[in-house]
């Protein structure tokens, strides 16, 4: 956002050109997840405030889900192994 203040560019030109050079997308999402590195180790060694951590953490899109904990089964059948089972 910063970068986007100081350079006078909208989000939508962001995105733009984000679309348009690979590149640059992927470089935004490594900082986007060096930010979150960042803010996870300064909220757990009491650098930062652990608020203000997670609030900056869901502005990246980060969610606190504990549905995303369920467990999941998943069954997979292999043709032909039934002639090695005992």
């Amino acid at each position: 956002e910063e970068c986007l203040l100081k350079n006078n560019w909208s989000k939508t030109r962001m995105h733009e050109l984000r679309k348009e050079n690979p590149e640059l997308d992927e470089a935004c999402e490594e900082l986007k997840t060096w930010k979150a590195i960042r803010l996870e180790k300064g909220a757990l060694n009491g650098m930062l405030d652990k608020t203000m951590s997670i609030f900056l953490l869901k502005q990246l899109g980060y969610k606190e889900n504990p549905d995303a904990e369920k467990e999941t089964t998943v069954k997979i059948k292999l043709e032909g192994a039934e002639e090695y089972a005992d």
